[in-house]
């Protein structure tokens, strides 16, 4: 069989050459025929075997960058010199795992290494590429936590005070007492560990879970400052947090509104006249909670208040 772009060479110096640029993957029978000439005999050569190999590929596959714990799947991609397919693999599939080109972090694996491997088999016409991999350090995401909440209180002149709310307490028991009225307004205060980005919602609930009042929500560093509006006296409020960063993490908190019970005791008796006898005097951030008619100081007028809703707390 002719060789595409052989068939016919002149000769120079009683020789010819033919280059081509492709030959399929084997062994070739090459004949060189001589049709002569009307003084020369034709002539045609021994066969000459010529093999023809595979070609070498080889993978491009960029290094991968670090990720946290708690990324979503992504993509990785890498190429063959060959214009192949390549196929990807975990070598660490207890950190990672692959499918396709999508790779997925396993669960709680912060600390250890994943490693993909990018593979061409070859073809017909290449060799099989050598294996490339790039591994990459799988990074402990550092949680959002709640540290603290308080009910932060302006009192006019006297400044600026934060109460300590108890977050894990519970709306149907004993809830943290703050002696104000709120219908015009109460602050509360998250603080967490890490800033917040984002917080999806904030409600305000009753024991009930009923809607209660209404609550906005402003970001403020690591904070998120929650304004109560419209709560009644003598209320439990429980304030929820939903969606809070990217996690999506939700966090409450439950407090209670009892104006005039300074001792905790779900009762407005002499109990708490005592104690606020005995604090009075310039309301300052310790005894701020026995100034219920918020005039900035501790006095008979307090006491009189406590006395005027003496009886059981509902």
């Amino acid at each position: 069989m002719n060789i595409a772009g052989c068939g016919a060479q002149a000769l120079t110096a009683g020789a010819a050459a033919c280059t081509v640029g492709v030959l399929l993957v084997g062994t070739h029978s090459i004949t060189a025929i001589y049709q002569g000439t009307a003084s020369t005999l034709a002539s045609t050569s021994a066969a000459l075997a010529q093999t023809v190999n595979k070609a070498d590929q080889t993978i491009a596959f960029d290094a991968l960058p670090n990720r946290n714990d708690n990324d979503p799947p992504f993509a990785v991609a890498a190429t063959a010199s060959s214009g192949l397919t390549v196929v990807f693999s975990s070598t660490t599939p207890s950190v990672c795992t692959v499918s396709g080109s999508t790779v997925t972090l396993q669960a709680s694996q912060g600390g250890n290494a994943c490693t993909i491997a990018a593979n061409e088999a070859g073809s017909t016409n290449y060799n099989a590429a050598p294996q490339a991999a790039q591994s990459f350090n799988v990074l402990t995401t550092v949680q959002l936590e709640l540290l603290s909440v308080a009910s932060r209180k302006t009192h006019g002149t006297v400044g600026t005070f934060e109460i300590p709310i108890n977050s894990l307490t519970a709306i149907s028991g004993l809830v943290d007492v703050e002696p104000r009225v709120i219908a015009a307004g109460h602050t509360i205060v998250f603080h967490f560990n890490l800033p917040v980005s984002s917080i999806a919602s904030v409600n305000a609930v009753d024991a009930a879970s009923a809607s209660i009042g209404s609550a906005s929500s402003a970001i403020s560093g690591n904070d998120i400052v929650v304004t109560l509006t419209g709560v009644p006296d003598a209320k439990r409020v429980k304030v929820n947090l939903i969606g809070v960063n990217p996690g999506g993490l939700n966090f409450s908190a439950s407090m209670g509104f009892f104006v005039g019970d300074v001792s905790n005791n779900r009762l407005i008796n002499s109990s708490d006249i005592g104690l606020m006898k005995g604090r009075s005097g310039t309301v300052n951030s310790a005894t701020f909670r026995y100034d219920i008619n918020l005039n900035g100081l501790i006095n008979s007028s307090d006491i009189g208040l406590a006395k005027g809703r003496s009886g059981a707390l509902p």
